[in-house]
């Protein structure tokens, strides 16, 4: 039996209601995926920034201790001992001048605010004492203490400041020495290791080379003409302290 014409439109109407609510619904999602997606790629952007920004403010830092790494690299620990030990000593010697700094301004901010606390006691009892005066007296009194405070104030601010420099130089200063101190460390292990693994090579180079040159020199005593034989053994001897000469070098070089 056939559906009406009107039944057909009503029942497509109600599929095309549903097929919209669906597409709406799955419009709802990606909306909230494109929302998401814009959300990470922001804090990614912030993170990039963070970084670049640690980056900008610690750049003189590592530009500090990539020279120190670069120059440290470039040099023979061996042949360098003393210079190493002259750096050290440097090192020990700026260390030292930066905490005798940073003591004296120590001193200075303690003095500073024990004088700030004496002359705060010593303005209250002259108003106490000078409360009967006339008002303006009283007023010029308070406007000139104010001054001095300000005066204090500053001080303590200027030595506050250069306290806080102070303990930056000494941070970077004990991070740098701290890296030189490490590098210098792994270079003299990766040293040692090497010239073991060198003096190894060595003996067994070395007793190879003396089998091969006796028997090579018991070859020379089987041949007939003593002419040649002489010739070649003299020869043979020439290569051979040549390559000694050539290792005793070697070896003093290390």
């Amino acid at each position: 039996m056939c559906e009406e014409p009107n039944d057909v439109i009503d029942k497509l109407l109600r599929q095309n209601d549903i097929y919209k609510n669906e597409i709406q619904e799955k419009d709802k999602i990606l909306l909230n995926l494109q929302n998401d997606l814009q959300k990470k790629n922001k804090t990614l952007e912030e993170l990039g920034e963070e970084i670049q920004k640690y980056k900008n403010d610690n750049l003189d830092n590592m530009k500090i201790i990539q020279s120190l790494k670069y120059k440290i690299t470039r040099k023979d620990i061996h042949k360098n001992d003393n210079s190493t030990t002259e750096a050290g000593q440097k090192n020990n010697n700026y260390l030292i001048k930066l905490y005798n700094e940073n003591n004296i301004l120590k001193e200075k901010l303690k003095k500073l605010n024990s004088s700030s606390k004496q002359q705060d006691n010593s303005t209250k009892l002259m108003i106490k004492m000078e409360h009967k005066k006339e008002e303006e007296n009283q007023s010029n009194l308070i406007n000139s203490t104010d001054k001095k405070d300000d005066d204090q104030m500053g001080k303590i601010n200027f030595f506050m400041k250069a306290f806080l420099d102070a303990e930056q130089k000494l941070y970077i200063a004990d991070v740098v020495i701290n890296t030189q101190k490490e590098i210098m460390t792994k270079m003299k292990k990766d040293r040692n290791n090497y010239l073991e693994h060198i003096k190894a090579k060595k003996i067994i180079f070395k007793k190879e080379l003396e089998k091969s040159l006796d028997f090579i020199f018991s070859l020379c005593e089987d041949i007939g003409s003593k002419k040649e034989k002489i010739c070649i053994t003299n020869r043979m001897k020439n290569l051979q302290d040549c390559i000694y000469d050539f290792l005793r070098e070697f070896e003093g070089s290390y």
